[in-house]
This record gives structure tokens, C-alpha cells and sequence, in this order.
């Protein structure tokens, strides 16, 4: 797999795979050796990386920072095609830098302790996680060199994803969840492509096993790069959680070694000629639209306006532009359909995004102090996932904030328009989607689905207490199993938590019923959180409970609060008779509003589980991920949780409960 020729000092390998299959214990495994020969190098300054139940696992650092935690590999030629791909369970992706609030004592202490330190004011880290290429094996800014992806926290949107272009951040899509995602990297002779996708259905990412190409650079040179995971920091406001990471690997795709990677329609628009009618060098045909658009060795100018056809939905377009007088208008095209569309122009009064409907123009936004200059080239990308649009300039986001349009969706029709003296060369549009590539071998993903419908509960009775209650399917009785609360039955339908704003839930309640399949339940609950709007007091801690005994059971809840501005779908685990609530995961996940009704959803194998919001996945972890020696839960019940998560429950309304098991009768 690893070719041992060396290039002056430096060992330069052509592909490696790497699969974590041998425990190793806390601060052995940078310099070990992998099952395929891959040699681990990467740094491990705490002493904290080890390896267990079949994933690396990235344990919080003391002191966080870029460049004291991660396994690299390498170092490897940049060679066009040259792809990098991990499968990669961050902690959090919102983890990040929080510190509690100081009186002037504890300040003025503190002060003193740095100052004798040498060390001036505290450090604040936002960017947690990063994968891709490197120029060093320990990365003191993965943005700055080579060619990677970044996790920024997001607060309330939980994690972003940045991409290195122009070597500063571009941010390529909001909202990820803390997800299994695969990470990949496709390098080119300049710059690379980068790609992602995690679960299907969730935000932001492509359905694995489709990829959703994020960025275009087309800026780094660095000729020897290092392919690499590294962590920076893990966890938020005392919580503690690790990162897994369950296979690295790089190769040679064929398919995407040229300049433009794994683009369905590219151009660079240099030569003689008119472009209406020549075929673009993949992809299809240009279409005159307006003008006439000609070649020249420089890209195309105008003026005019042409389009092209791609074999599917386009959801990014990268082009350079530049121009020659004070004049000129660069513009590309998008969700082109007839006599709609939209117009990403430049020029020089600044940038804007344009709505065309009808043929009919609309300024949807503009940023003036984003120009095109005379004798000035600029990299232009638009991101497309269907649901926004995100414009960016020399990486960077224009108007600093995506665009949300959900009518249409991406179409297969992209073009080019200019005026003036503009140029433009370098075109690329690619999928919405593309096939992750056989060559790469990241394993499989995982995921869990009940097969066959065994309670389908909806709360008609009226009862001051849903213990002792039958659900009218499957039979099964309800008891309370944990805690002082209540849930009544107040009649038309739902169940409700005996809870107010001035008596809140009094501590964690469980309601449970009987369950008939110890290795899979699949457990959907709606729930409609107490109140109307913020400032009332209201708060939600509802979810569902997969229980074993008194001692072993997991938790997945709601967490709606008054106070804090964001909601959360979150995670506690109480195992061989221990809880610690900073081991809590979650996600956090918008909108939760109160008095609106909330889908969770939640699947478990008595090891691993996988929660939806409304549908979309957003947050799975293994029992193994949070304590690596805890044996498998068994499910001998289910139900709803009132949860105790920084307050309590002021009245939670449920309205349903559905349950399946995995194939067979109930």
C-alpha cells in the first residue's frame, strides 16, 4: 500500500487505509503501525489518544489548542485526484471555548497566576475539529496551509463547516449535527475539492453513500501534504466528550484527477471562438442566451450570456472573474429554469444576488464593498443544498449570512453573463450529489429502523395518572418506574406532565411499558412544549427512556428553557449504577417553540441509538463512545422521560407514542 520512496529527507507514499481493529491504551498510538501497514504519526502532547471498540478515540484536552492532538499520515506528493477521506464521530461541533463568570478577586488572582506564566489574557477556541490535508503533522492553523475542513461552533445552529480557500475559512454549510460524517478531501495540481455526507436526511451534508461537494480552492500549492484528523478542543461549560474516529484512508480517483475534480459540467473558456455552441470540456453544450460570449487565452468575455445543461441538479458553481475598465459585470447563473432563475453579479459597485421570475429582476441582497476591480481576479462559489444559498468571494461569505429559498430547488441549467471588459475562465458546476467512490474503504454506516409497529398510544383516556393504563395496541401496561412526578390524562387526547411554572416537574419521572425485543426499539413520541412564547417561565424536558433496571438505562430528551436562547435534543446515560451529568451529549437543534408541537425519534440496539428532530437524524452515539467497557443495555422497557436538565418541566403536553420492533410478531 505505501511506496517507500523518499524525496530528499521526507518518505512520500502514493495511498494507505487505516482501520482501528487493536486496542491500544492512552498515549501509544501516535508511532504504532496499523493493520494495513499504515504508519501513525501525528502528535499526542496529553497523552490522551487510544483506541478501543474498533475506533480512535480523541479524548478533551487539559490545555486546548491546534496542534497538540491528532494522528496524521505522510507525507504524501500532491498528485491530482489524490483523495483523503475519514469517517469521524466529532464529541461535539459545537464544542468550544466557556468560562464562567469571575468576581474582581478571582480575576485579580487569576491575572496574577497567567502574568508569572508569561501568558497575557485567555484563550478562546471556537474551531474544534479538523480533517483533510496538512503542510505539518501537527497543524497550528489548519486553515492557513493545505487544504481542509474545519468545525466551528455555532451555538444555536450547532456546528458549521468550514473549508480552506484562499487560505482563510469559507463557510460551506451550517446546522451539522453531531453525526457519523465522512470527510473528504479531493486534491488537485492547485487547490482541492471538498465533499461530506453523514446519515440521510440530515441538514447540510450529502445522504451517504452520496457525497455534497461543499468548496472549490483552487489557491494552495504546498507541494508535500500530510493527511490527517485533528482535535482542538472538546466539550463546553464543564462537559466532557470524546471523539471516535473509525477509518482514514487515502487514493488516487481516477475519475476526479482532472483540474476539476468531480465536477459535471466544466470549462475553463480559454482558447478562439464563440462559446455558444462549443461544448464545454465535460458536461454538455453552451447555449447562447443574450450577446455573444468568445474565448480568448485570458476566459471569456462578452458581452453576452450563455448557459449549459448538466446531467443533474447543480448545488455548486465556482468560477474566476476578473476585469480590464471600471465597467464591467461578472455574473453567474443558477436554478436556471425558463424565465426564472438566479444572479450572483459583480461589479463595480459592489455584489449582488438577484431573483429572476418572470424575467423579472429582484435585488434580494447586495454587498457594496465586494467589487470587481480592474486588473483584479476573484474566486466566485455558490453553494446550493436546496434550502439556501450561500455566495462567497475569495472565500469569504458575502453578506454574511445565507440566503433561505426552498421554492425550486437546484435545476441542471448554470451559465455565465458578462459586461464590459469582465473575463471569466475556470467555470465548474457540480451535483447536488455524488457517488462516494469504491476505491475509498471508510466502512460501513450505521443505522437502525423498527420493523413492525407495536404501540400506537395517543392518550384518549381521562385519568388523573397514565399508571395502570392499556394502550390500545400492543396491549401494554403503563407504570411509573422512576421518579415523584406525574403524567395525567386530562381527556380529548394527549398525556400531559402534572407540572407549572410555579410547581415544576419535582425531579426525573419515568413512565414505561413492558417491551418484547431486547436488541431494537424504535420510539417516536410528539410533544408539545408548555406556554406560548419566551418570557412566560415555560420550560420542556421530555423524550423517551430505554430501560433495562434501576441501574441501567438511557435517556434522549427535549430541552426547551426560557433562559437560554436555543433548544437541544440531548443525551444521559445512567450505567452500572453511575451517571455523571457532564458525560451528557446533545444537539442543538431549531426551532423547538412553545406551544408548537415536536418530533423525536429515537432508535436503539441496546448499544448504539440514532435521534431525528422532526425528521431529520441529529444526533447517534455508542454506549462504547461514552464509556468504552459498558456492556450492551437490555431493552425490556420503554417510555416517556420527564427529565431534571438545568430546571425542570413546567408542563409538557405528549400527544403520541408510537413504537416498533425489528421484523416478527409483537
Amino acid at each position: 500500500m505505501e511506496d517507500a520512496a523518499r524525496t530528499g529527507a521526507a518518505s512520500v507514499r502514493v495511498s494507505f487505509s487505516d482501520r482501528f481493529t487493536v486496542d491500544r491504551p492512552p498515549g501509544t498510538v501516535v508511532g504504532s503501525v496499523g493493520p494495513t501497514g499504515a504508519l501513525r504519526s501525528g502528535v499526542d502532547a496529553e497523552g490522551r489518544i487510544s483506541i478501543d471498540n474498533g475506533a480512535l478515540r480523541l479524548r478533551p484536552l487539559q490545555r486546548p489548542g491546534w496542534g497538540r492532538e491528532g494522528i496524521s499520515y505522510g507525507p504524501f506528493r500532491r498528485v491530482p485526484g489524490l483523495t483523503m477521506a475519514a469517517r469521524v464521530l466529532n464529541g461535539h461541533n459545537s464544542s468550544q471555548t466557556f468560562y464562567f463568570p469571575e468576581s474582581r478577586r478571582q480575576r485579580l488572582r487569576r491575572v496574577v497566576r497567567d502574568a508569572r506564566r508569561l501568558q497575557f489574557g485567555r484563550p478562546l477556541h471556537f474551531e474544534n475539529l479538523a480533517v483533510g490535508w496538512f503542510a505539518e503533522e501537527a497543524p497550528a492553523d489548519p486553515i492557513a496551509t493545505g487544504n481542509a475542513l474545519v468545525m466551528h461552533a455555532a451555538n444555536r445552529d450547532n456546528g458549521e463547516l468550514w473549508a480552506g480557500v484562499e487560505h482563510q475559512p469559507l463557510r460551506a454549510a451550517i446546522g451539522i449535527q453531531n453525526l457519523d460524517i465522512v470527510y473528504v478531501v479531493v486534491l488537485q495540481a492547485r487547490g482541492a475539492t471538498y465533499l461530506a455526507m453523514t446519515t440521510p436526511g440530515a441538514v447540510g451534508l450529502g445522504d451517504e453513500p452520496l457525497l455534497r461537494p461543499l468548496a472549490v480552492d483552487r489557491a494552495d500549492r504546498i507541494e508535500h501534504l500530510y493527511a490527517g484528523v485533528h482535535q482542538r478542543i472538546l466539550g463546553e461549560v464543564g462537559y466532557r466528550v470524546d471523539s471516535r474516529v473509525s477509518a482514514v484512508c487515502a487514493e488516487v480517483v481516477d475519475a476526479w484527477s482532472a483540474w476539476y475534480g468531480p465536477a459535471a459540467v466544466a470549462d475553463r473558456l480559454t482558447g478562439s471562438g464563440d462559446v455558444a455552441g462549443s461544448e464545454a470540456e465535460i458536461g454538455g453544450r453552451w447555449q447562447e442566451r443574450n450577446g455573444r460570449l468568445h474565448r480568448t487565452s485570458a476566459g471569456c468575455r462578452g458581452p453576452g450570456e450563455a448557459v449549459v445543461t448538466a446531467p443533474g441538479p447543480i448545488g455548486l458553481v465556482h468560477a474566476v472573474v476578473g476585469s480590464s475598465d471600471r465597467g464591467s459585470t461578472a455574473a453567474l447563473l443558477f436554478r436556471v429554469r425558463a424565465g426564472h432563475g438566479w444572479l450572483a453579479r459583480l461589479g463595480p459597485s459592489g455584489t449582488t444576488l438577484v431573483r429572476l421570475t418572470n424575467g423579472l429582476e429582484e435585488t434580494v441582497a447586495t454587498a457594496t464593498g465586494v467589487r470587481l476591480r480592474p486588473n483584479e481576479f476573484r474566486s466566485v462559489q455558490i453553494t446550493d443544498d436546496g434550502e439556501s444559498i450561500g455566495l462567497h468571494v475569495d472565500g469569504r461569505l458575502v453578506f454574511e449570512r445565507w440566503i433561505a429559498d426552498q421554492r425550486g430547488g437546484p435545476s441542471p441549467i448554470v451559465g455565465v453573463s458578462l459586461a464590459g471588459g469582465a473575463v471569466l475562465r475556470y467555470f465548474e458546476a457540480h451535483p447536488l450529489q455524488v457517488q462516494f467512490p469504491d476505491v475509498l474503504d471508510v466502512g460501513p454506516t450505521w443505522t437502525i429502523a423498527g420493523e413492525t409497529l407495536v404501540i400506537d398510544e395517543r392518550f384518549d383516556a381521562e385519568s388523573p395518572d397514565l399508571h395502570g393504563q392499556v394502550t390500545p395496541t400492543g396491549r401494554r401496561r403503563w407504570e411509573r418506574t422512576l421518579g415523584p412526578g406525574g403524567i395525567e390524562l386530562p381527556g380529548g387526547g394527549g398525556a400531559r406532565v402534572r407540572a407549572t411554572r410555579d410547581e415544576p416537574n419535582p425531579d426525573r419521572t419515568a413512565y414505561t411499558v413492558a417491551w418484547p425485543d431486547p436488541r431494537c426499539a424504535d420510539v417516536e413520541i410528539e410533544l408539545i412544549p408548555p406556554g406560548t412564547a419566551r418570557h412566560e417561565g415555560e420550560n420542556c424536558r421530555v423524550g423517551v427512556v430505554f430501560w433495562q433496571d434501576e441501574d441501567n438505562y438511557l435517556i434522549v430528551n427535549v430541552f426547551l428553557d426560557d433562559v437560554y436562547d436555543g433548544s437541544s435534543v440531548s443525551t444521559f446515560y445512567h450505567l452500572g449504577g453511575h451517571e455523571d451529568m457532564y458525560d451528557a451529549v446533545w444537539s442543538l437543534v431549531w426551532p423547538v417553540l412553545w406551544g408548537r408541537p415536536c418530533r423525536l425519534r429515537v432508535a436503539f440496539d441496546g448499544q448504539r441509538f440514532l435521534a431525528w428532530h422532526e425528521g431529520r437524524p441529529v444526533l447517534q452515539r455508542a454506549l462504547t463512545d461514552v464509556y468504552p467497557t459498558t456492556p450492551r443495555i437490555e431493552i425490556r422497557r420503554i417510555g416517556i422521560i420527564v427529565n431534571e436538565e438545568w430546571g425542570n418541566d413546567t408542563g409538557t403536553r405528549v400527544t403520541s407514542f408510537r413504537a416498533s420492533r425489528s421484523g416478527g410478531a409483537s
